[in-house]
């Protein structure tokens, strides 16, 4: 098969006489296409018909494609399959030709590892208690527990939970929430904007970003394993009793209570203490300042333990055509779908417009590979992707206080091959707001019913507020 395809090939039939003939000292004396096989000129030479390089055959252009696809039969990485070209077949450019077929691979893309983990972000410690705040819904067994707070279904309960929140503590100046319909609809969205409080949303499937409300989650449900009874129902009134004794209980490390925290003075509890202990801190100010040391120590430990298991990824930039890494279905992980960059923000969060369907989401680096697009030879300057497997798209609000407009971005054609044509977006300036409606929500995001709330604040230990009828646990998280 090489025997008849070098004789049919004119390149390789010229390089055939040329090598009998004797190559020149010079190349530029050769004809432009026997240029590139000067350098090894001196390894080359015809066997029965066959052009070798040493121990290796060289591949005429003819057979070249499905000797690529034979080295990557088995889905190798690059190097394996040099590895394998390296003692069997060589052409100028075969390390440029192998890299390419297993970056447009599809399923390489799909299958690829996840990406290591990313170094935390720094975050401005708040200046005084309860100026950020985290929430989040949660449920304990899919069971009815009084959770924080026992709240209504839809924005409209979060509205009122968050409400009463903030008349009890003050109005924050920044919420941090995960990117569920009660958070996205646009009831939610007017209410914040309306009591000045600005909404900063994390990313899908990254409960890193939301860390402070996922903490007192797991801590409120740790309380509530340790308050079941024999028949598998909660004892509130030992439950509230635990949560006052969690705000009052003093951090080894701050030597601070989340209750003298907040309000300056510990709160009574069962245990008896002087009634002076009870009257407003005297160096309230200086603990403060003791503490915010205290933590800054504990934090620098932290990133030193994490930094052992992270890695930088490249930062992204607006126009970066991506792969989006699937977290959610019946093939999580895989890396199925592309999009292209619109937006880059903080903490290694980048919005993505999805192809195919136009839809916003936002994510965070770690769940994003950037490709290139290759150009076709039937339309050149056209940019192509491999085939991405559509699944619904979760669409997420950007929030803000200031007024913001709806960019326009031009659509992405789909082309009725198997390949997918991508349009070069144009650059977004001002952040996209995609609110979804209830019907979209409902289509979204399910709650199992009732839910809860968990609002948790950044600047104290997480102190809980309980109601008549149900429980706030709040938090002042230091970690």
């Amino acid at each position: 098969m090489v025997r008849e395809a070098t004789a049919s090939d004119p390149t390789f039939v010229n390089l055939i006489k040329q090598l009998e003939a004797g190559f020149p000292e010079d190349y530029k004396e050769l004809p432009t296409d026997l240029r590139p096989y000067h350098r090894f000129a001196t390894s080359l030479c015809t066997v029965d018909g066959v052009v070798l390089m040493s121990q290796r055959i060289v591949i005429p252009p003819a057979l070249r494609k499905p000797v690529l696809n034979a080295l990557h039969a088995a889905h190798k990485g690059v190097r394996a399959m040099r590895a394998s070209a390296i003692d069997s077949v060589y052409w100028p450019e075969i390390t440029v030709d192998i890299a390419r077929v297993r970056d447009q691979c599809v399923h390489c893309h799909q299958m690829a590892k996840s990406n290591p983990m990313q170094p935390p972000s720094d975050i401005t410690p708040p200046d005084y208690p309860f100026q950020m705040i985290c929430s989040d819904y949660f449920t304990y067994n899919s069971n009815d527990w009084p959770m924080v707070y026992k709240s209504e279904s839809g924005a409209e309960g979060l509205v009122n939970r968050l409400r009463e929140t903030f008349v009890t503590f003050g109005i924050p100046e920044e919420l941090t929430s995960d990117g569920g319909p009660q958070f996205t609809a646009g009831k939610t969205q007017e209410f914040l904007k309306a009591w000045g409080v600005r909404h900063r949303l994390s990313s899908v499937a990254n409960p890193h970003a939301n860390c402070r409300a996922e903490i007192a989650v797991k801590t409120v449900k740790r309380m509530l394993v340790d308050n079941i009874t024999a028949v598998g129902s909660l004892d509130v009134d030992k439950f509230q009793r635990a949560l006052l004794m969690y705000r009052n209980s003093i951090d080894p490390e701050t030597k601070a209570s989340p209750a003298l925290i907040l309000f300056g003075r510990p709160i009574r509890d069962a245990i008896p203490i002087l009634m002076g202990r009870y009257s407003p801190h005297e160096t309230w100010t200086e603990l403060m300042s003791h503490r915010e040391m205290a933590l800054a120590k504990r934090h620098s430990r932290e990133h030193e333990r994490w930094n052992e298991h992270t890695h930088h990824l490249p930062t992204l930039q607006v126009g970066d055509h991506v792969y989006i890494q699937n977290l959610v279905g019946n093939h999580p992980r895989r890396w199925e779908r592309t999009g292209t960059v619109v937006e880059v923000r903080q903490y290694h969060q980048y919005v993505i417009r999805v192809d195919g369907t136009g839809r916003v989401t936002i994510r965070n680096r770690q769940h994003l590979r950037k490709f290139t697009p290759f150009q076709t030879n039937q339309t050149q300057g056209t940019l192509m992707a491999p085939t991405a497997v559509q699944h619904q798209e979760v669409i997420l609000s950007s929030p803000s206080t200031s007024k913001t407009t709806q960019p326009q971005v031009p659509k992405i054609p789909v082309s009725l091959s198997p390949t997918r044509i991508l349009s070069q977006p144009a650059a977004l300036n001002e952040t996209p707001i995609i609110v979804p409606t209830q019907k979209q929500a409902t289509q979204t995001q399910t709650i199992q019913q009732p839910t809860q709330i968990d609002l948790t604040s950044h600047s104290f230990k997480r102190p809980n507020l309980i109601g008549q009828h149900e429980y706030l646990s709040t938090n002042q998280i230091s970690e």
